[in-house]
This record gives structure tokens, C-alpha cells and sequence, in this order.
């Protein structure tokens, strides 16, 4: 070897040492699994792989160290100014591509001539060993951070989950005590957690859940507000209809028989008393008696409503089956002007009789609607007067 190609091979060999150098220094001494596996106290899975990687790491270290001392004798060497010239080259071109360095069996470099050597490498060598064993360990600091980053990832999303959750009552107490503990074991073992992952996803899933009751029951409360103004509303509908029913209730019993002698027991004061009590329920934030409440009084209402429209009908058919029968009789009376029978004896007294039950008050309709049969009947049987009909 000459003294160019000596020097050569030691640039070669320096900058090998020096990217090693940064590699150790940026890519595992700075990884954020590293980071991760020092700031938590581990478990699992996760232990045992520290505990792997802090052997390899201390034998890293050692390897590292005895590459830069035969580097520094290369230099010390190649620095040397004395006259041996030619057994300084030998000895240069033995340390750069003979086998120099000797490592015990577990891959330490051997101390003094005493210690029981494994085996003797070049500098080449223990670079190729260096690296891969940096690399070794790089990757599975890797495996660690991507593991620890997905748990601390959906650890962020149920905290974020359980603030809103606790923004509004009922207390979630058991998935907040749920979370810290599943955070402290996920962190301490990423690497299990990601190979097992069904207590968090168990824990994500009933989060989930109780995240749907807390939209349903702030829908219930946003919708709250809106049916019992409604409610309001229809209560009121109700009075002004139980009154026009009553109104027209007291008219029918004034002129006709048949109908409700008595009012009926107005359905307001009981319906404000269901809304009162739901305001309170809808305070105290009791949602489940909030929605059965306002389904309750909401179909009470309506019944309510329902109620007062048949009475007011019913009392509105009595007065206009009289005016019905009126009607008939009055028909039936022209009739019988037409057919000039209208002053016969029996029909003018079968005529006065109906209009009498007729225009009584009250009117009993089913004695009037009697006479008006018989004096139609009467109309429809009698012949003509001889005369003709009256103009």
C-alpha cells in the first residue's frame, strides 16, 4: 500500500465514523421513541423491548468507542513525522485492512491480551456491525414511537370526548376513571396495546354511546323549550274551544231537550299544571321525564281538543235537527197550500200541534219530530180540494 492509498482508505474510514456519528446522534440519542421509552414507566410488551434495546444501545456504545480509539491511532500514526517511513505504512496498512479488533462473544470489543477473544474483525467490519446494529435499533425505536403516537392519537380523542361529555350533566365519572387508567397502561406498554387493543376500543365505544345520549338529550332540550311553547299554545286552542262547546252546550239546552244538562269540567287548569310541572323537569335538566312528559301532554291536549269539537258538535246537531224539522214543517205546509187542503180541520190541527212542540223551548225533539212525521203524512194521504190547489 502506498502512502496515497493509505490515506484514502483513512478519509474513507473517518467519514464512515463521523455520518455514524450523527446517525447516533440525530436518528436514535433524538428519536422520539426513545423519548418515550426513558419519560414512562413501562410494561408489558414494552419493558420487555427496552430492555433489549438498553443491552444493544450500551453495546452500540462500546463498538462505537473502539471504532473512534483505532480511528484515533490511525491518526495518531498518520500524524507522525518520524524517519520509519516504510514501517509506518506497514503499520497504517494493517490497522486499515487487517483484522485488528477483537470482540469478546457477546460482541464487546476485549480489553487487555487477557481477555477471551470471539473473534478478530477489520475496521470495515465493525463499521458494517456498527451501522446495522444502529439501524437495528432505530427501527424498533420506530416501532415504538408509531405505537405510542396511534394510543397517544385516540387517547387525545377521548379526552377531547369525555370534555364534552362533562360539559353537561349526568357525571360520566366511570369512563373519566376508565380513561386515566387505560392512558396510564396504554402509555406504559404501546407496543401491547397496539398488538391488543379491545379494552381501549371497548372503552371508545361506550364513550361513543354515551357521546349519542348527550346529542339526543341536547336535542330534547333544544326541542324542550319549542313543544312547550306549542303546548301553550294548544291549551289555549283547548279554552277557546271548551268555551265555544259550553256556549253552544247552553244554547242547545235552552231550546231542546236530549243534550248535557250540565257543562263540562274544563281541561286548561289541569294541562298548565302538566306544563308547570315540566318546566321544572326541564330545570333540573330530567330529560327522561321531560320527553315522556310533553308526549303525555301532548296527547292530552289533543284529546282535550278533540273533546270540546264532538261536544260543541253534538249540541250543535240537537239545534239544527230542529231547524231541520222546522224546515219540513214549513215545506210541508206550502204543500199543502198548494193542494188547497191546508185549512182541513185535521191537518190545521195536526199544523199546530208540530209548530207548537216545534217553537217551544226547550223543544222536546222527539215529540216534535212525531207531529212533523204526522202531519206530512197527513199531507200525503188527503186528495186535493175539489177546487184545485190555492193560488
Amino acid at each position: 500500500m502506498t502512502l496515497e492509498e493509505a490515506e484514502l482508505a483513512y478519509r474513507r474510514l473517518a467519514g464512515i465514523r463521523d455520518r455514524l456519528a450523527r446517525k447516533l446522534l440525530t436518528e436514535i440519542e433524538s428519536h422520539d421513541g426513545l423519548r418515550h421509552l426513558t419519560d414512562h414507566r413501562l410494561a408489558g410488551h414494552t419493558l420487555r423491548l427496552w430492555r433489549e434495546l438498553q443491552a444493544d444501545i450500551v453495546l452500540l456504545g462500546t463498538q462505537y468507542q473502539a471504532l473512534e480509539r483505532h480511528v484515533g491511532t490511525v491518526e495518531a500514526l498518520r500524524a507522525r513525522g518520524d524517519r520509519s517511513g516504510v514501517a509506518r505504512l506497514a503499520r497504517l496498512s494493517d490497522l486499515l485492512h487487517s483484522p485488528t479488533v477483537r470482540l469478546r462473544a457477546d460482541g464487546t470489543p476485549a480489553g487487555d491480551t487477557t481477555d477471551p477473544v470471539a473473534e478478530t474483525i477489520t475496521l470495515d467490519a465493525l463499521c458494517e456491525r456498527v451501522e446495522a446494529l444502529g439501524d437495528g435499533i432505530r427501527a424498533r425505536l420506530q416501532d415504538v414511537d408509531v405505537a405510542a403516537k396511534a394510543v397517544l392519537t385516540r387517547l387525545g380523542a377521548l379526552a377531547d370526548a369525555l370534555s364534552a361529555l362533562a360539559a353537561q350533566p349526568p357525571a360520566h365519572d366511570d369512563l373519566v376513571e376508565r380513561y386515566r387508567h387505560l392512558r396510564a397502561l396504554a402509555l406504559d406498554d404501546p407496543i401491547g396495546w397496539a398488538a391488543d387493543e379491545r379494552e381501549l376500543s371497548g372503552l371508545e365505544a361506550d364513550v361513543a354511546d354515551a357521546r349519542a345520549v348527550l346529542d339526543s338529550t341536547r336535542e330534547v332540550a333544544r326541542a324542550a323549550g319549542e313543544r312547550i311553547d306549542t303546548l301553550r299554545a294548544a291549551i289555549e286552542a283547548v279554552d277557546a274551544a271548551e268555551a265555544h262547546a259550553e256556549t253552544t252546550r247552553a244554547r242547545a239546552s235552552r231550546k231542546v231537550t236530549g243534550g248535557d244538562p250540565e257543562p263540562a269540567a274544563g281541561q286548561g287548569p289541569a294541562l298548565r299544571a302538566a306544563v308547570a310541572d315540566l318546566e321544572r323537569h326541564r330545570t333540573a335538566r330530567r330529560w327522561p321525564e321531560v320527553t315522556a312528559g310533553l308526549a303525555a301532554v301532548e296527547r292530552a291536549a289533543a284529546a282535550a281538543l278533540a273533546a270540546a269539537a264532538d261536544r260543541a258538535a253534538a249540541a250543535q246537531a240537537l239545534l239544527d235537527r230542529r231547524d231541520q224539522l222546522r224546515g219540513r214543517l214549513d215545506g210541508y205546509r206550502a204543500k199543502a197550500g198548494r193542494l188547497g187542503i191546508d185549512e182541513r180541520t185535521e191537518l190545521a190541527a195536526a199544523y199546530r200541534t208540530a209548530r207548537e212542540q216545534l217553537w217551544k223551548a226547550p223543544c222536546d225533539l222527539d215529540a216534535a219530530a212525531g207531529a212533523v212525521w204526522r202531519y206530512q203524512d197527513l199531507v200525503a194521504t188527503r186528495p186535493r180540494h175539489d177546487g184545485g190547489a190555492k193560488r
